[in-house]
């Protein structure tokens, strides 16, 4: 168990983390590549700033009410993934995997999508102003570039 552990710049490289708990986790700055935390909960986790990719699996982790402002994902799969209530401004996605993954009531103002799925997210109730969607497929199946760049309306 990692609860509440402090992470601030920590380097997580080539780890096997589908069994963890990591409630409350600190991680400001965290890199983190090549690793496996599918299905990890991090509810109330704080990783702003943090770097998640290339080839790292989030799928099914719960970040529920957790802060990734100014967070990268490239080349992750976050498939199912829940991020509901939580601080997601100008946060990066690209090259994702975000099949089915939760956004609701989240606060997405001014991230960015970029050559990424998003079919079946749901993003009720989430702030999505200047939101960047580029080559993505929106949550109803169909792609930004065929609505002028955006999945406003395509949620």
């Amino acid at each position: 168990f990692l609860d509440g552990a402090l992470m601030t710049r920590a380097v997580i490289d080539d780890s096997y983390l589908a069994s963890a708990t990591l409630l409350g986790v600190y991680g400001p700055y965290l890199t983190v590549t090549n690793s496996n935390l599918t299905n990890v909960p991090l509810i109330g986790s704080t990783f702003n700033y943090a770097t998640f990719g290339p080839s790292t699996n989030l799928n099914g982790a719960n970040l529920t009410r957790s802060s990734l402002i100014g967070a990268t994902f490239t080349d992750v799969s976050l498939n199912g993934t829940t991020l509901g209530s939580s601080l997601l401004q100008n946060a990066v996605f690209s090259n994702a995997g975000l099949t089915g993954t939760l956004f609701n009531y989240s606060d997405l103002s001014n991230a960015r999508f970029t050559n990424s799925d998003l079919t079946g997210a749901n993003f009720t109730g989430a702030n999505t102003s200047q939101v960047l969607w580029n080559n993505v497929i929106c949550p109803d199946g169909t792609r930004s570039t065929s609505h002028g760049d955006t999945c406003i309306g395509h949620l």
